[in-house]
């Protein structure tokens, strides 16, 4: 042993300072690599989507969650007019207007722009980690961190998460990699803590734009407003927080061939039909039983 104080450390201390820097690393870059728009043309929000994203967040953050859910646009879809409580994925809203309301409540003064504009880099740094131990889960942690290092300079990614592209990428690809990675805890540890977690995810997913890959929906059905929301809540707390006490063999295995995403989507609604109603009718029939 050396007399230099980072090699007193053990081994599995090093270790971990190793991987915390590495993972620090890769956050710090996956938030810096998205600014580079805001360093030469300022703090705006630029496209079409974020804009209209920007202000339906404004008047949430103003007036209050009821009115924004009852606000008729008359600027939007003109001449018609938009409800906006009915046809908005609220989850981006609803984000941002809750981390503008803590930082006020911390007396950390600003703007509600500045948030949106920020959100999405912020969020970026969050799926770096949530990446490492996704992959940490699947692999190893040598790949978890490879994975992490990646997804923070993937060109496809960046491109939907630069700061003032204030749209439903930036946090949809964070909420699916976390729901991911509690849905392979959740099979591989068969715990209620994480199948309920899993199922808190996969609902809070919802209010955003991913619920149009996953959420149980007939073809013809928009998942927009809260229809989505509460259908996929009520799946999913069947599916993974009762499965362990009352869904048979054949019901996990079933869910297990539930959440592939490339399955047609007339199969798609048919099959979280079959496994909801199956699901219900056990999670019944042994509550008549006790």
């Amino acid at each position: 042993m050396t007399k230099l104080g980072f090699l007193r450390l053990s081994y599995e201390k090093q270790d971990t300072l190793l991987k915390l820097l590495i993972l620090s690393m890769a956050a710090v870059l996956s938030f810096s690599t998205r600014l580079f728009s805001v360093l030469r043309f300022e703090s705006v929000i630029h496209e079409f989507d974020p804009y209209f994203n920007y202000r339906t967040t404004r008047f949430l953050a103003e007036e209050g969650f009821y009115k924004f859910h009852n606000w008729f646009d008359d600027r939007a879809w003109y001449p018609l007019g938009r409800i906006i409580g009915g046809t908005i994925y609220p989850g981006l809203m609803i984000t941002s207007a809750a981390l503008y309301h803590v930082l006020h409540f911390f007396h950390i003064t600003i703007d509600i722009r500045n948030v949106c504009v920020f959100l999405a880099p912020l969020f970026s740094s969050f799926t770096a980690i949530v990446t490492y131990h996704f992959t940490k889960e699947l692999k190893d942690a040598g790949a978890g961190l490879l994975a992490a290092a990646m997804i923070a300079v993937v060109p496809g990614y960046i491109s939907r998460s630069v700061a003032g592209s204030y749209d439903n990428e930036g946090i949809a690809i964070f909420c699916m990699l976390l729901t991911y990675y509690m849905w392979i805890k959740a099979v591989k540890t068969g715990s209620i803590y994480w199948s309920s977690m899993c199922a808190l995810f996969v609902t809070l997913r919802s209010a955003t734009r991913i619920s149009s890959w996953t959420c149980l929906k007939r073809p013809t059905q928009q998942s927009t407003g809260w229809s989505g929301y509460t259908r996929s809540a009520s799946l999913y707390f069947i599916l993974f927080s009762v499965k362990e006490y009352v869904c048979s063999k054949a019901l996990q295995v079933l869910s297990i061939y539930y959440s592939p995403i490339d399955l047609p989507v007339r199969l798609y609604s048919l099959l979280g039909f079959i496994i909801n109603s199956r699901a219900l009718k056990i999670f019944l029939s042994n509550c008549r039983a006790r």
